[in-house]
């Protein structure tokens, strides 16, 4: 947490920067082996639009007009390989678009027999949902179908989380005010 502090509040950057600032700072940690996944993203509230980088988490969806794609950015995890370099994509959202995060968790929960939750049955949760339902709703509706889903299954071996981004026409540019998590 330290390490992308120092990268994003000291140094502000963009997201490829940040996640190869990163990853070199881990890199160097010597962790033996170890990595992170990370999806970095900044959202300008003034003209909407959304750049991302990955490191190794699943694909972000975007939920447009009922239609539901991935976004494909793609990226080596952090600490892996030293020097790697990310790409960046940038998309302009509209009013009633909706953007999921999900670790792999979600997308990898399984049933009794071992079949994943997949990204299909990721997209049929959220078009069942009316385009202008909340961002809670989208996430309750994302947790207990993989709680159905992963029911009659003894234990699931990741954790499950999720980042719901509704537009909306509410312009929210002061973001002070928002708790931090640590």
């Amino acid at each position: 947490m330290g390490i992308l502090r120092a990268n994003t509040v000291d140094h502000a950057g963009s997201p490829p920067d940040v996640l190869a600032a990163l990853n070199d700072r881990i890199h160097a940690a010597g962790l033996d082996a170890r990595f992170v996944v990370m999806l970095f993203a900044v959202l300008d509230p003034n003209t909407r639009q959304l750049t991302l980088a990955n490191a190794g988490n699943p694909y972000p969806f975007l939920l447009r007009s009922g239609r539901v794609e991935e976004i494909a950015v793609a990226g080596i995890p952090l600490g892996l390989l030293e020097g790697t370099r990310y790409d960046a994509v940038s998309l302009d959202l509209r009013l009633g678009d909706v953007v999921v995060f999900v670790s792999d968790g979600i997308l990898e929960c399984q049933n009794r027999e071992q079949e994943a939750f997949g990204a299909g049955r990721l997209a049929a949760v959220l078009t069942s949902l009316p385009q202008d339902a909340p961002a809670k709703d989208f996430s309750s509706a994302m947790l207990d179908a993989t709680d159905e889903f992963g029911h009659e299954t003894p234990v699931q071996n990741d954790d499950r989380s999720l980042i719901v981004l509704r537009v909306t026409g509410e312009l929210r540019a002061d973001f002070s005010r928002l708790p931090v998590i640590y």
